[in-house]
């Protein structure tokens, strides 16, 4: 990184190859590198034993299977001034054909208009292209929910924007994101899960409903591809309905 005033919390979630030992001689050979051993969890349980150790004004959250570019920090640094969150771009490689880059246009925004551009780009999830004040998460005791598999990304934030006012997008897509084959790393999620994020996605809204409504949109349009494609049953047809009213 071309920033260098950085801390790396390195979380090995249990692994059975090489990994500890790598991530040892990391820590060995620089200073701003930390450990931390737990037994296997998953995705939300290694971001959470690694939010104590962080002593940064702000947090992200980088995945083991993705790459960060030079510039990925230096591009945010200039905006950390106290906003309460900064967002970036992303370029995609993988499975990409689902999911196109992402560059914002440059703009500081509050928590509705923020939300409603991450739900029409599709990113409303992802960690990695959003910078969280440290500070806030502590003060409030914010954690991933390991319920949730996947979304556990979405239903994170939208509790962490429910304490913030303003957003920060910066036009910067230093980050490499692997796209996975979503059908074969993923079970399929439960319908009772979109909608409870739905409602926090108003409530992060202070009660906007049409951002709500803008959420569920998309879930519908997916859950209606699925059910052609016999991939979705009318069960979860039903519940987003029963959400509607």
């Amino acid at each position: 990184q071309t920033f260098s005033d950085f801390e790396a919390i390195l979380v090995n979630d249990g692994s059975k190859d090489s990994s500890a030992h790598i991530c040892e001689e990391y820590c060995r050979l620089d200073s701003r590198f930390s450990l931390v051993n737990r037994e296997n969890g998953g995705v939300s349980a290694a971001r959470n034993a690694g939010i104590p150790g962080a002593h940064g004004e702000y947090i992200t959250f980088a995945d083991a299977d993705d790459m960060a570019l030079e510039n990925w920090l230096m591009d945010v640094v200039p905006y950390m001034d106290g906003v309460g969150m900064i967002v970036t771009g992303t370029r995609t490689v993988g499975f990409n054909r689902w999911h196109p880059d992402y560059n914002p246009e440059e703009r500081r925004t509050g928590v509705t208009a923020a939300i409603e551009e991450l739900i029409r780009h599709e990113m409303i999830g992802y960690t990695w292209h959003k910078f969280y004040r440290t500070g806030i998460i502590r003060e409030h005791g914010l954690r991933f929910d390991q319920h949730y598999m996947p979304m556990e990304d979405e239903e994170f934030l939208m509790h962490y924007m429910q304490r913030i006012s303003d957003v920060q997008f910066v036009s910067s897509m230093q980050y490499v994101y692997d796209v996975p084959d979503f059908k074969s790393k993923y079970h399929p999620v439960a319908m009772d899960c979109f909608c409870d994020i739905a409602r926090l996605v108003e409530k992060a809204c202070n009660g906007d409903r049409k951002v709500k409504f803008m959420y569920l949109d998309r879930i519908f349009r997916k859950t209606i591809r699925k059910l052609r494609a016999g991939e979705e049953d009318e069960d979860g047809l039903r519940c987003y309905c029963k959400t509607l009213g």
